[in-house]
């Protein structure tokens, strides 16, 4: 993960808060991606999902599904280096420091269908 959003991540995490600066930060980084990922934060777009009986855990974005161990977005966003995220992640990422995600306990089947289904 690129240096400067981790800087970022530690920020949020610690002034529970997204600031100015870590918006400027954010945007050297993403350009156009940060407008989208304010608009998916103030939506209230992203869901953890959390599996009661194995614990494992994956996000949902809108309609799409995000991994965050390994970065991993179905949104199609072609990663070719990990200084470059879609607008999903970075909403994921910054929500997960924020301490702010809504979670919903599934079971593991449900869990299963959520990754394949949008």
């Amino acid at each position: 993960m690129n240096p400067l959003l981790k800087g970022v991540l530690r920020d949020v995490a610690k002034e529970r808060r997204i600031t100015n600066e870590c918006l400027l930060s954010l945007h050297s980084i993403y350009r156009a991606k940060v407008a989208e990922t304010c608009s998916l934060i103030d939506k209230q777009c992203v869901v953890r999902l959390k599996s009661t009986k194995s614990g494992r855990v994956m996000y949902k974005v809108e309609n799409y599904t995000v991994l965050l161990s390994p970065l991993y977005c179905s949104c199609g966003f072609s990663y070719q280096m990990e200084e470059i995220l879609c607008a999903h992640i970075l909403a994921t990422l910054l929500l997960k420091a924020l301490g702010g995600l809504a979670t919903k306990e599934v079971v593991d089947d449900e869990l299963a269908t959520a990754f394949f289904v949008g």
